[in-house]
């Protein structure tokens, strides 16, 4: 039914008019899409360009500033494994670096501890005596291993200084080679952050610094409850050691959960990895308004046109829908006048149209028709007891059972035959077959178990009868099939009942 009405209101179109309005909206999609994908492919662009070249940026100056601190540790571990660590050495350090001048502001603190974990000495004039380390890793870390490297460890917040600090560790060893205690360097991260806030990325942008163990060294803006947490099982960080020294990838941060475009550079020969993301959704939001504007103005500019067109095809319409209107009521009474009112499925009258087409197909291409009759025990007898509203529902109840298990197929057929008599076409179908559809069609009836006192099994019943055969020769005719199956269902009726009789049973029965 949808199909026809579409069918007819297409045919009904005045594409004169039609033809017209559709290439103007096709050519205002088209110039539109063209727009917005130009402005997203430069702000893509613009987008990966600007991460890029704020990762280079911070890349090298986090390297600058790691080299600084590396060479000043080794100065320290040097100085204090041939000299006496004290107040003196260090400062003569400090005095020798320039710690205090604006040309180290990276800096923060330079430290000495003992074998073990005391405060020696320290680059800050500011009390600090009785801070002990002996608990942290790094700390136990340099006590068990003569490895000489520098260590670049979690950072911490610095008792002496009161703020964040990145502490770059050394070893230091007396001359017998035992160990003598730690030489520590804290980078400002004070200085890192200021320095990032320089950059003028894009709002909700952030930048973060990680050990090639997963472990956040720094983040920007700060969250410092994140640092010196292990995100080595994130997506973000197997991506990052996918990438290997350099590249970019979109994805969520597991810290906040943006979705930022990413940049990423490797520290050169240390193993750090610097990360600056910019929000996907911050930095399209631009082109998403601007993209909408243009969308509204070439749906406000292809809306008048086509109110002009519309007002023209309304006439039109009007008439087809006056047309399919009649249509319709004509298929719902046509589908009323060949359907039972009260069980839903077919009637007599689509079973005979039904039953005639099926026969002539069978006979035109070779293939076997059955045709099944069924009939309810004791019918008459349930109605006088239970009366006719339970008749009714009985009615239904059964056709519906019988639907269920024999019309399978789209071919197959289910009608009310007439009264309480019903009557099955299986196209394609033997004897064989059709019995056993028949005696489904009995059990599933059988397990409604309708109470019938009348009837001696105490139940609603039905009995059959089946016919089938492949219409070959003039002689065979849809009379005679039909003639047959009611023949083994009276057959069934008169063996008494709730049973299956066919064509082979009227032979033995003869």
């Amino acid at each position: 039914m949808l199909k026809i009405r579409v069918d007819r209101l297409w045919r009904s179109l005045n594409w004169r008019i039609a033809l017209p309005i559709f290439s103007i909206w096709a050519a205002l999609i088209g110039l539109g899409a063209w727009y917005s994908w130009n402005t997203y492919q430069h702000q893509t662009q613009t987008l990966a360009q600007t991460t890029a070249n704020a990762a280079d940026i911070v890349a090298q100056q986090l390297q600058d500033t790691v080299q600084v601190a590396g060479v000043t540790v080794q100065i320290m571990r040097n100085q204090a494994a041939s000299h006496t660590m004290n107040a003196r050495l260090i400062q003569e350090i400090t005095q020798e670096i320039r710690i205090e001048d604006v040309a180290l502001p990276q800096l923060d603190n330079l430290v000495l501890f003992d074998d073990l974990g005391s405060l020696v000495a320290q680059s800050i004039k500011q009390p600090g005596y009785g801070i002990d380390i002996a608990d942290r890793e790094y700390f136990a870390y340099h006590q068990t291993h003569p490895d000489p490297g520098i260590r670049i460890d979690t950072p911490l917040f610095s008792p002496i200084s009161h703020r964040w600090v990145l502490p770059v560790t050394l070893r230091i060893n007396r001359p017998d080679g035992s160990f003598a205690g730690v030489a520590e360097v804290d980078v400002n991260y004070d200085f890192l952050a200021e320095f990032y806030s320089r950059l003028n990325l894009w709002a909700d942008s952030a930048i973060d610094v990680f050990l090639g163990d997963g472990t956040l060294l720094l983040r920007w803006p700060a969250s410092t409850q994140a640092y010196g947490k292990d995100f080595s099982r994130s997506a973000l960080f197997a991506a990052v050691l996918r990438l290997g020294d350099q590249g970019s990838m979109t994805i969520g941060s597991p810290i906040d959960g943006v979705v930022r475009h990413y940049s990423i550079r490797k520290l050169g020969a240390y193993p750090i990895y610097v990360l600056v993301g910019s929000s996907v959704g911050e930095a399209y939001a631009t082109w998403w308004s601007d993209t909408l504007a243009h969308a509204v103005f070439y749906l406000l500019v292809a809306s008048l046109i086509s109110w002009f067109g519309v007002r023209l095809m309304q006439q039109i319409a009007l008439r087809d829908r006056i047309e399919i209107e009649l249509h319709q009521a004509n298929q719902r009474l046509e589908n009323m006048a060949m359907h039972d009112g009260l069980t839903g499925i077919s009637n007599r009258r689509y079973f005979d149209i039904a039953a005639a087409e099926k026969f002539s197909l069978a006979k035109r291409h070779g293939y076997a028709l059955a045709v099944i009759m069924f009939d309810i025990d004791y019918f008459k007898q349930y109605n006088d007891r239970y009366g006719h509203l339970a008749g009714d529902e009985c009615l239904k109840r059964v056709a519906h059972a019988i639907d269920s298990v024999a019309a399978l197929r789209p071919g197959d057929v289910v009608a009310r035959y007439g009264g309480e008599e019903f009557s099955v076409i299986l196209p394609g179908t033997d004897m064989k077959g059709a019995v056993k559809v028949a005696e489904r069609a009995l059990a599933a009836v059988r397990e409604l178990a309708i109470a019938h006192a009348v009837n001696p099994v105490g139940i609603v019943t039905l009995s059959a009868g089946v016919s089938a055969l492949t219409p070959a020769r003039e002689t065979d005719a849809l009379d005679r099939l039909l003639t047959t199956a009611d023949e083994a269902l009276y057959l069934a009726k008169n063996k008494g009942r709730n049973r299956v009789c066919n064509m082979r049973d009227l032979a033995a029965h003869a």
